[in-house]
């Protein structure tokens, strides 16, 4: 039999086309991927504010209780501080945007695409963000002359996470561009779902 004389069966039995999408399915998977982006959203903003004010006030008086005139340290605990206010700029930016969507399967893909641009977004801040930081440690480390063993071992995680924070802003770059696609796939070739999708 040909596949058109399959799918005419198809039709006659079950008076749906073969080829129909499964809506429920469709919106699960959608949700699902926009849950799973700004939950991780969430905790990565949170966990990069805490930590690295933590860590600069730490630094900080550090620094002031020891009455030492490290440079690096003064360089490192102004990074960590600063980032706080462009992360909780960051955040709010996504926040406020997260109610601009309407209450449909189209507005949930589109949340979801935005959710996934920010992530790309923010994980490049963090890429160049933490590249300064790093620049900032192996400036220490030439400045205090610390031995080779320890100048290879921080040149060893240096590379490890730049290698790591590409390959994590990867992931992003993929969902994003998956749910784009999917976007455009319902648009262009099957329009009548996705006018039923809005």
């Amino acid at each position: 039999m040909e596949l058109d004389e399959l799918k005419e069966i198809w039709n006659k039995q079950n008076d749906k086309p073969m080829y129909t999408v499964n809506q429920n399915a469709l919106f699960n998977s959608i949700q699902r991927s926009k849950d799973k982006s700004l939950k991780i959203s969430n905790i990565s903003e949170l966990l990069i504010l805490f930590v690295n004010l933590f860590t600069g006030l730490f630094l900080l008086s550090m620094a002031f209780h020891k009455d030492a005139h490290d440079l690096t340290i003064y360089l490192m605990s102004s990074g960590l501080l600063l980032s706080v206010p462009i992360v909780l700029w960051f955040r709010y930016k996504r926040l406020k945007g997260r109610d601009n969507f309407e209450r449909s399967m189209s507005g949930t893909l589109d949340k979801a695409i935005s959710t996934a641009h920010y992530q790309v977004q923010f994980s490049r801040w963090v890429r160049f963000y933490a590249l300064g930081m790093l620049l900032i440690v192996v400036f220490g480390i030439f400045e205090n002359d610390k031995s080779f063993i320890y100048i290879i071992f921080i040149s060893v995680v240096v590379i490890l996470t730049f290698y790591g924070s590409r390959w994590e802003h990867g992931i992003y770059v993929r969902r994003k561009e998956k749910l784009v696609e999917l976007k455009k796939k319902l648009e262009n070739e099957n329009t009548d779902t996705f006018d039923q999708l809005r």
